[in-house]
């Protein structure tokens, strides 16, 4: 129209206070859908409405011409840019799949050979660096806690494996029991029972019936107990034909109690051959001298790396 350069810096207000002051014969139209400009000249009569209609744009018409492209133009833009924005926040936020019940069961049991396998604490599921390499394998599935994993995962594991176990048992006719009762440093007692048969396919087997401490004193009386409960529980003692243990005298006189026939460990019996076999005089000063060296080394660092470098 004018042609005036006027300031701007995010809005029209300066362009649509001039025309209001300057060009009082203009009207400004707003476009709902772009909220673009349009800006529009009053025609005095149809005579000048027809000529602007058959000649070329007047140059107030051209303005809004292309004031409209400029927005429209804009407006694409900051729609393309808003696309390209949204669709980087959709891909920031995206949710994985959900594992299927029959996935999540088989990693659960996978998990718990961890506690089963390498004897790891339970706290292991509660480490961050654990928590951040299991979500970089696996990012649908959800660690269980420790609570979890103790108070319902292992029992129905174990229930599993029992049954199992049981079903095992049942194959075999007769049984061979080997057993064993020792303490350890720390003053705790054990007993251990495992039996050993064939199964119907002819496949030899062993299984641990049980490894349990006890409060008791490893006498012949107690002993017998806790074998005979052990076998009962496990319905096979009927089926036990002989058992293998040490040469001890309290184990030997609980086999007899039982009535199970014993048989001597082979490898007690070489171990008291061997300790027997050492008490010779020059034996024993053949082993001192060794003990010396070996108490040397332990004791001296400096001789014990020239021993490593050797």
């Amino acid at each position: 129209m004018c042609k005036s350069n006027l300031s701007y810096k995010t809005s029209s207000s300066n362009l649509k206070k001039h025309i209001q002051k300057k060009h009082s014969t203009v009207t400004i139209t707003f476009l709902e859908s772009k909220r673009s400009t349009v800006v529009t000249q009053h025609k005095e009569n149809s005579q000048n409405k027809e000529s602007i209609d058959n000649d070329r744009p007047s140059t107030s018409e051209v303005s809004s011409v292309n004031c409209v492209e400029g927005r429209t133009a804009l407006v694409k833009s900051s729609t393309n840019k808003s696309h390209q924005d949204q669709t980087r926040v959709d891909n920031y936020f995206r949710v994985p799949p959900k594992i299927s019940v029959r996935s999540k069961h088989n990693l659960d049991k996978k998990l718990l050979g961890l506690f089963i396998k390498d004897i790891q604490p339970f706290s292991v599921v509660d480490d961050i660096g654990f928590r951040e390499f299991v979500l970089a394998l696996n990012p649908s599935y959800e660690l269980p806690s420790r609570h979890i994993i103790s108070k319902t995962l292992i029992p129905a594991l174990y229930e599993e494996c029992l049954t199992n176990t049981k079903t095992i048992i049942n194959t075999g006719r007769t049984f061979c029991i080997t057993t064993d009762a020792w303490t350890t440093i720390n003053n705790v007692s054990y007993v251990g029972v495992t039996a050993h048969f064939l199964d119907s396919e002819f496949n030899f087997k062993s299984i641990l019936l049980e490894c349990s401490a006890t409060d008791m004193r490893h006498t012949a009386e107690n002993l017998a107990e806790d074998m005979k409960r052990v076998t009962r529980d496990w319905q096979i003692e009927n089926r036990v034909i002989f058992a293998v243990a040490d040469n001890a005298p309290n184990i030997q006189k609980a086999l007899q109690q039982i009535g199970w026939r014993h048989m001597g460990c082979v490898a007690h019996t070489i171990n008291l051959i061997v300790k027997d076999g050492i008490k010779n005089d020059e034996i024993l000063s053949v082993l001192e001298k060794i003990r010396e060296i070996v108490s040397h080394f332990k004791k001296s660092t400096i001789s014990n790396n020239k021993l490593m470098k050797y």
